[in-house]
C-alpha cells in the first residue's frame, strides 16, 4: 500500500510539473471561463446562425431531450430580432424549451461579459445536464483554443451515465485544408478527425455517423 501511495504521488508531481510547463493549459476550472488573455487568430462573433442546430433533432432521435434538465450550450451564439414580433430570440433555446430543457448559452465572442460571468458561476456551482458545442470547433484555428473548449465541456457536464456532451461539426469542403472565411475560419476537416482531440479531454467518444455527431461521456 506505501509503495501504491508513493507511485501515486510521484505521478501527481510528474503531472503537475507538465501542467506548469504547458502555456495553453488553464491551470484550474475557473481559467477556463476566463477569455481574457484567449488570443484567437479569427475570431466567431460573426458565425452565428439563425437557425437551430441539427444536434437538436439528432439528439432527440438519439437520447431524446430530458425535461426539466439543463443544457449548455458553448458557442451557442447570438439572439436575432424576430421580423414580425421585434423580440429577440435564440432558436435553439425556443426548440430546447419545448422539449422543457433550459438552454444557456455561453459564447465570448456574441455575449456579453455579464452574461458570459453568470452562466459561468452557475456551471461552476450546478453543472449541466447535458452539453451542446454546435459547429464551434471548426470556426477555430488554434488546437489549444479547441482543447480549451472540449474542457469547458468536459468540466461543465455533471457525471452519470445519464449525461451526454454532444459535438456537431460543419465540414465545409472536408479536405482538411484550413482557410479564412468571410465570416472567420474554416477548419474543413471531417467529423471524425475531431474525435483524438476530444478523447484527450473525455473517456468515452464515439460518432453517430448518420448524424455526423460526436457522443461524449465521463
Amino acid at each position: 500500500m506505501k509503495l501504491l501511495q508513493e507511485l501515486y504521488k510521484t505521478h501527481v508531481k510528474k503531472k503537475l510539473v507538465e501542467d506548469i510547463n504547458n502555456p495553453n493549459l488553464p491551470q484550474d476550472e475557473e481559467d477556463l471561463w476566463d477569455y481574457s488573455n484567449i488570443n484567437q487568430e479569427h475570431t466567431s462573433e460573426k458565425t452565428s446562425r439563425n437557425q437551430v442546430a441539427s444536434s437538436f433533432k439528432a439528439v432527440d432521435k438519439l437520447h431524446g431531450w430530458k425535461p426539466d434538465t439543463v443544457n449548455l450550450d458553448i458557442g451557442g451564439g447570438r439572439e436575432f430580432q424576430n421580423v414580425e414580433t421585434g423580440e429577440m430570440v435564440h432558436k435553439f433555446t425556443n426548440a430546447l424549451r419545448q422539449r422543457k430543457v433550459r438552454n444557456i448559452v455561453y459564447d465570448p465572442y456574441t455575449r456579453t461579459f455579464e452574461h458570459n460571468s453568470a452562466v459561468a458561476q452557475e456551471i461552476r456551482k450546478n453543472g449541466a445536464d447535458s452539453v451542446t458545442v454546435n459547429n464551434v470547433l471548426n470556426v477555430i484555428k488554434e488546437p489549444n483554443i479547441r482543447l480549451r473548449v472540449i474542457k469547458q465541456a468536459y468540466s461543465a457536464l455533471k457525471d452519470g451515465p445519464e449525461h451526454y456532451a454532444y459535438f456537431k461539426i460543419f465540414e465545409g469542403t472536408g479536405d482538411g485544408k484550413g482557410q479564412p472565411t468571410a465570416d472567420g475560419w474554416q477548419t474543413n476537416m471531417k467529423t471524425a478527425q475531431y474525435v483524438s482531440e476530444i478523447h484527450t479531454v473525455f473517456p468515452n467518444v464515439t460518432i453517430r455517423a448518420s448524424d455526423k455527431l460526436i457522443i461524449a461521456q465521463k
